[in-house]
């Protein structure tokens, strides 16, 4: 069963807010390495229902002179 992202972001900052590393539903467990690592998620999470990336944005750029170059 496919969880919607809000309803994984609010379980994650449940389990975070408790101290708890590891998560469990319907026979699935999972696991994370340390509480930085939630946050980190989290973070990740937030940014995507915000609608915007952590990665960072390409930008072009184009020259112009006026020297005939």
């Amino acid at each position: 069963m496919s969880v919607d992202r809000a309803t994984q972001l609010a379980r994650l900052r449940t389990a975070r807010a408790l101290g708890v590393t590891q998560l469990s539903e319907d026979g699935r467990t999972i696991s994370y390495r340390s509480l930085a690592e939630m946050d980190r998620i989290i973070a990740d999470l937030e940014a995507e229902l915000a609608g915007r990336s952590r990665r960072a944005t390409l930008r072009q750029a184009t020259p112009r002179t006026n020297r005939g170059l």
